[in-house]
């Protein structure tokens, strides 16, 4: 059994505010501390569950959360850092093996979610991301990617809001709640150190059931709406081909083939360096 793990931040047990993010910081040393330990409970829990191999993907941001040493010192795991400038994005690496299921660590809602303090759908640029009116967020696009390869995505741990959406998208998929977002701009969390217990039991669980039904479906036709919070944003991404402009503001794109969404993704949402698409 080969397992492909995803990992972001935002869904981190008690991660509540932005300048948790920010590299350098106190608060953010804290937190990749804490993401690793979730990494590493995920990590133990697809070995104990029998998988050969366990490919984690650093996947927020420049590919640099983690810390390497806190993984499993097992030759059965392996740690993709950095940032591959490639179309599967947050997924990068799905495409290059056969994986038997995915994972997804630390996962957050979408921009149009109370759901987390810190929602956001790939970009602070965007308003709000939809494909055939239903909005989107980096887990259902990433969902769609594991799709596009047949992998069965079987475990998530992030906001409530986040477990819901994956539980709405995948009938039957494990999920563990790291926490919940109260009053605007708070959260509610148990220790940390029990978010950890509960994610490798969970992922030991989702593994040694039945998943292979769990495989994303993708629509057949794509219909992309991108409302953007400037519309000097979306004036220069007009030009992309294919796209519409149908307000000052909102962008639309039409396919029949979810790569053509990536490359929209790629060309127009994902800085190639740090600070690019910052307003």
């Amino acid at each position: 059994m080969r397992v492909f793990i995803t990992v972001d931040i935002e869904g981190a047990n008690g991660l509540a505010v932005l300048n948790e993010l920010v590299p350098g910081s106190p608060e953010n040393a804290y937190f990749r501390n804490q993401l690793t330990k979730e990494v590493a409970g995920a990590c133990r829990g697809a070995l104990e569950a029998g998988a050969e191999k366990v490919f984690v993907r650093d996947s927020h941001a420049f590919g640099t959360n983690i810390i390497p040493d806190g993984l499993p010192e097992d030759e059965r795991v392996f740690l993709c850092r950095g940032y591959p400038h490639d179309l599967y994005i947050m997924m990068g690496g799905i495409q290059y093996d056969k994986y038997d299921a995915a994972l997804f660590i630390a996962s957050h809602c979408g921009g149009y979610s109370f759901g987390s303090n810190v929602s956001h759908t790939f970009s602070p640029m965007l308003d709000r991301f939809t494909i055939n009116g239903i909005d989107m967020s980096e887990f259902t696009l990433g969902a769609f990617m594991a799709g596009l390869q047949k992998v069965p995505i079987v475990f998530l741990s992030g906001d409530r809001a986040a477990c819901e959406e994956a539980e709405a998208l995948i009938p039957g998929i494990t999920t563990v709640i790291t926490h919940e977002a109260i009053c605007g701009r708070a959260n509610v969390s148990n220790h940390p150190n029990i978010a950890v217990k509960r994610i490798q039991d969970g992922v030991r669980r989702a593994l040694s059931g039945d998943y292979r039904r769990l495989v994303p479906e993708l629509p057949k036709r794509f219909e992309v709406i991108m409302r953007f919070k400037e519309h000097a944003r979306a004036f220069h991404f007009s030009f992309y081909p294919g796209v519409e402009q149908v307000d000052s503001k909102t962008l639309k794109f039409r396919t029949e083939n979810y790569l053509d969404v990536l490359r929209l993704i790629h060309f127009t949402l994902i800085p190639i360096r740090p600070g690019e698409f910052e307003a």
